[in-house]
């Protein structure tokens, strides 16, 4: 077990945000995993299913920016608190719709839900990390990774098994529910830190001083948000796979998303943030350029792990750049950073799907080979300042 994990399961308050990360994306991933069923049953193209999905970042910039100001106002772990357990309720409402309409607004409620919990998370983890002085940030991402690759796994052996998708999302969204009770005690308590101070606008948008982590944020969602969303869609669609299997997609995003999380930090404090983000943003390119082109079952899913373990270390990093860098509370920074993100996840359903519908998904999927290229040469938005910034306390 490496120092940054033992360090977690040893402190209350690092241990609960670490089990929020992973409740986020298992309640995601439950009905992600089951999305080619819901598209069947409701007769929807993949420009409706683009469409749809649409309303997850529309509710999620709906509420990202006002919640930096309310995590310095009551408090990240509160706010964290609430979010999980909206969540657990939202995860159902995806099942429950019977058309277009009803499915995009289940989308923008749990979009809603997922907002308040990414920044009051991410902001209770940059002041976990501060409070024990050590880098810990890319672990608690793990854990989230780790909780999508169990939703995906625990989905298809449901799948087999015969669960309907209701009878699958109402089991995980109680043991969410669940989970967030026993969390409270930890999310609750003091951290012994010093009050934040600066400017707290009550809708938070880059400032200069960010302004490059938050251009890097956003075409790393976009990425990140294509290969999660579509990586099941292809592999069931495109691929003709059967349920069962067109989870492995997202369950080998996810798993190595988790693993590279989990060594992420010791990663980066040897080779530094801006080489992870270059080295990262090719493998992920060259990766997923191979599985397309080989266009079976195994090559795509190989593809799909080459994006994960590439993308692993670069939010975490932008995140804990962006929580010390100094003018504005850390919940601020976080938030507006984030919030340009989820732009970027807000803008790849439509684009996905449109573009999915006119030349098809695999081409389609091609634009992330040149976007991850991107990333890799856009690493130089890591300006020196903010490299300080991560590296301060570590």
């Amino acid at each position: 077990m490496s120092h940054a994990l033992r360090s977690i399961v040893r402190h209350r308050p690092a241990w609960s945000v670490a089990v929020v990360f992973a409740s986020n994306s298992f309640l995601f991933g439950s009905w992600l995993v089951r999305l080619p069923e819901i598209q069947a049953s409701l007769g929807l193209s993949e420009g409706d299913l683009g469409l749809a999905l649409l309303g997850l970042p529309l509710g999620s910039l709906l509420t990202m920016p006002m919640t930096g100001r309310w995590c310095a106002r009551l408090g990240s772990g509160r706010i964290a608190y609430g979010g999980l357990l909206v969540a657990a309720v939202a995860t159902v409402l995806p099942v429950l719709a019977w058309n277009l309409g009803t499915l995009l607004a289940a989308f923008v409620l749990g979009g809603m839900a997922n907002g308040l919990k990414d920044v009051s998370m991410n902001t209770r983890a940059a002041e976990v990390e501060s409070a024990l002085g050590q880098t810990i940030m890319a672990s608690f991402h793990g854990f989230f990774s780790l909780g999508g690759l169990l939703a995906g796994a625990i989905g298809a052996g449901l799948a087999w098994l015969g669960w309907t998708p209701i009878e699958h999302v109402v089991c995980t969204s109680a043991i969410a529910g669940v989970a967030a009770l026993a969390l409270r005690p930890g999310l609750y308590e003091d951290l012994g830190l010093p009050p934040q101070e600066g400017e707290e606008p009550a809708f938070a948008l880059p400032n200069k001083a960010v302004a490059g982590l938050a251009a890097l944020a956003f075409v790393t969602v976009f990425t990140e948000g294509t290969v999660s969303d579509w990586s099941t869609v292809y592999l069931g669609t495109t691929l003709a796979q059967p349920p069962a299997l067109a989870g492995l997609g997202f369950s080998g995003f996810m798993g190595a998303m988790a693993i590279g999380r989990f060594t992420g930090d010791a990663l980066t404090d040897r080779f530094g943030e801006v080489r992870i983000v270059q080295v990262g943003g090719a493998l992920a390119a060259v990766g997923l350029a191979f599985g397309l082109w080989a266009g079976t079952l195994w090559s795509s899913v190989i593809g799909f792990v080459c994006v994960g373990l590439g993308y692993s270390g670069i939010i975490p990093i932008l995140f804990r750049a962006a929580a010390r860098t100094p003018g504005r509370p850390a919940s601020i920074q976080l938030a507006s950073v984030a919030t340009m993100g989820y732009l970027g996840w807000f803008l790849a359903p439509p684009v996905v799907g449109f573009l999915a519908e006119a030349v098809g998904l695999r081409l389609t999927l091609g634009l992330v080979v040149f976007i991850a290229a991107g990333t890799a040469l856009a690493a130089s938005s890591l300006t020196s300042r903010q490299r300080a910034a991560v590296k301060q306390n570590s």
